[in-house]
């Protein structure tokens, strides 16, 4: 029988940060609370929002407590209501944005809106178009679109704990803030410095005065670029508002230039190994904001090279990974290395030195070490028969000069303090080995004494071991990419890069479909960054839409020429990473498809940012002649 714990529940209703409507529900045994009844209003400027509560939120069954239930009582529940209507001139688009907190998981939770097929919450589409209020982790676009003059959106949201739901702790919440959002913009079409960059690209849209720019939406009503020719186009898009330049490199004009109001500087520059540093394109518009991708790859000036490492200690971690450290201008990862011996560690005994604890002999090692954090790793490693003496390996008296010296043990075989030092424990454990470590810090020149001693067989099959690993702090390189435009006390360009957060979602496998991967992309963990690059949706999104629903990723080969991402002829790196295996990180192949490999490989690298909002378009046509000119 399932116990019945105590969850707690809020709804937080905010339609435009207008207003809110504060509903509170716990689950257990406390009885369902709210507040606010009837109908609210609220205008701002032209748009107006209507909200009914309804009599209750109804996650609850008899006494009105909050249980879970099953999907035809979920939809037998009386819903929230909303209606939002537009009494501009102007078009406007709308977004539904669920965003959640707490510790109750939201594959607990299941939603109907607008009489929907219930779902999981946390199986909904990934907000990447608002940021989250302060506090909440996960955002979710229940439902978006655009809405005409005096035309209006009617939203009927209902929302139950799932009857799957497990729980075993005794205080669980879940909070949900519900916004609705609209952004009105007038598009004008040659007043460039009234316009931001972002709603100009939208006008253009919407005016269907671009040819390659296509709507990801799953309402097809939508739709101003012929987007339902192509077979799939409402299922395999992306479907999160965003507007994305598709099609072949020569035909999409996407050409914007970044870091100088210069045209001529922008075209001509070659400071970027032969090629400019200035010009990018336009990957597409997401909500108020634009994403850039350098159009020509990044020279390492660091290396002197014109390739990256994903990482340089091949681990997968996009947060702590060389790459976007680089790119950032952050401190890079420390250099570890191995000091002593030409293998993992330096063998120092095997003939045996003592018989008992009482009689060992000691031998000594000096070592003189420069600054820098180390660990000395000591290791006995036992054979696969035979015992003698102690059938122990001993260390004491380990010094660095006058630094602080921690000693950490083994978990599984811990080392016994013996002799003013320590003992090894695996005594008739055989083909075991079992670590001491000694860690401390120089910050200058000194000398490393430590003794050693072996208690074994008289034909020295068991050996003590030692390796010196030091580890030294990271740099800031002058050479990063966000230094590349502001010089000294500057920060014009660098103020128009925003800070965002960059989807980290994981794949296994590149043998899928593109829609697919994206969903995966989607899901998991984000990174704040003002700097990254494509993610392998992006690439994927970049080809024709007659390729999305056609063809696996593995496949996309066949898009090359019809993609104007796939312009390299050496493999180039995506932000995303392996899901099973943290060295491994994706690519794109220079045959023009996703790949993957050890995050420690050099690859081509071209850094992509989001725009600021308030960027604004001061002219230009877009076309690698005439690129878009922002300020």
């Amino acid at each position: 029988m399932r116990k019945k714990n105590k969850y707690s529940f809020k709804l937080i209703f905010l339609i435009l940060l207008m207003f809110s409507i504060f509903g509170t529900v716990t689950y257990g045994l406390i009885v369902l609370t709210q507040r606010q009844t009837g109908d609210n209003v609220v205008s701002a400027s032209c748009f107006k929002t209507t909200f009914t509560e309804g009599t209750s939120i109804n996650l609850s069954v008899d006494n009105n407590l909050a249980l879970p239930m099953s999907d035809s009582d979920g939809l037998n529940t009386t819903p929230y209501t909303f209606t939002v209507t537009n009494t501009c001139n102007l078009t406007s688009n709308y977004y539904v944005i669920l965003s959640t907190k707490g510790t109750f998981s939201d594959s607990n939770i299941k939603y109907s809106l607008n009489n929907s097929t219930p779902s999981l919450l946390n199986t909904a589409w990934g907000n990447s178009i608002y940021e989250k209020s302060i506090g909440y982790t996960n955002s979710y676009v229940l439902d978006h679109g655009t809405l005409t003059q005096n035309s209006s959106y009617q939203g009927s949201l209902q929302v139950w704990i799932d009857s799957n739901a497990t729980y075993d702790s005794e205080k669980t919440t879940w909070e949900g803030e519900l916004k609705v959002v609209s952004d009105v913009k007038e598009y004008q079409e040659n007043l460039y410095d009234s316009s931001t960059l972002a709603s100009y690209l939208k006008g253009r849209y919407e005016n269907s005065l671009e040819q390659y720019l296509y709507l990801h939406s799953t309402d097809s009503t939508l739709y101003k670029n012929n987007e339902s020719s192509y077979s799939g186009y409402s299922t395999s898009n992306a479907g999160d508002g965003s507007y994305r330049y598709s099609g072949p490199s020569a035909s999409v004009n996407n050409y914007v230039c970044f870091g100088t109001t210069d045209l001529t500087t922008c075209k001509n520059d070659t400071s970027n190994y032969g090629t400019s540093k200035y010009l990018y394109r336009i990957i597409g518009v997401f909500g108020d904001n634009v994403k850039i991708i350098m159009n020509n790859p990044l020279y390492n000036t660091d290396a002197s090279t014109t390739t990256f490492q994903w990482d340089k200690n091949n681990v997968n971690t996009w947060s702590s990974s060389y790459l976007k450290k680089f790119l950032n201008g952050e401190e890079l990862p420390g250099k570890s290395e191995t000091l002593s011996g030409t293998g993992t560690s330096t063998k120092i005994g095997g003939t045996s030195l003592g018989t008992s604890d009482a009689s060992m002999t000691y031998n000594t090692v000096t070592k003189t070490l420069d600054a820098g954090n180390y660990d000395v790793i000591f290791s006995y490693r036992k054979d696969g028969s035979d015992n003698s003496g102690t059938d122990a390996g001993y260390v004491r008296n380990l010094t660095a000069g006058s630094a602080t010296v921690t000693v950490t043990n083994d978990t599984a075989y811990p080392w016994t303090s013996v002799n003013g030092g320590y003992k090894s424990s695996t005594q008739n454990k055989h083909n075991t080995t079992t670590n001491l470590t000694y860690s401390f810090t120089l910050t200058s020149s000194a000398t490393l004494s430590f003794e050693w001693s072996v208690s074994s067989e008289s034909a020295s099959y068991d050996y003590i071991y030692y390796t010196i690993n030091k580890t030294t702090p990271g740099d800031i390189s002058s050479n990063s990419y966000i230094n590349m435009y502001d010089s000294g006390s500057s920060t014009t360009w660098k103020g128009k890069i925003a800070s965002y957060m960059w989807r980290m979602g994981s794949n296994s496998t590149y043998s899928t479909t593109l829609k697919s991967f994206y969903t995966t992309e989607q899901i998991g963990s984000t990174v704040s960054a003002q700097v990254g690059i494509m993610s392998v949706s992006d690439f994927g999104y970049a080809a024709s839409p007659k390729y999305w629903s056609n063809i696996q990723l593995n496949s996309y080969s066949s898009t090359k020429n019809d993609n104007w991402l796939a312009t390299n002829t050496s493999n180039e790196w995506t932000i995303n990473k392996h899901s099973s295996n943290y060295t491994i990180a994706y690519y794109l192949y220079s045959s023009g498809y996703p790949n993957s490999t050890s995050a420690q490989a050099s690859y081509l690298v071209r850094p992509s940012i989001y725009l600021v909002s308030s960027t604004t378009v001061t002219s230009g046509d877009g076309s690698s002649t005439n690129p878009y000119m922002i300020n």
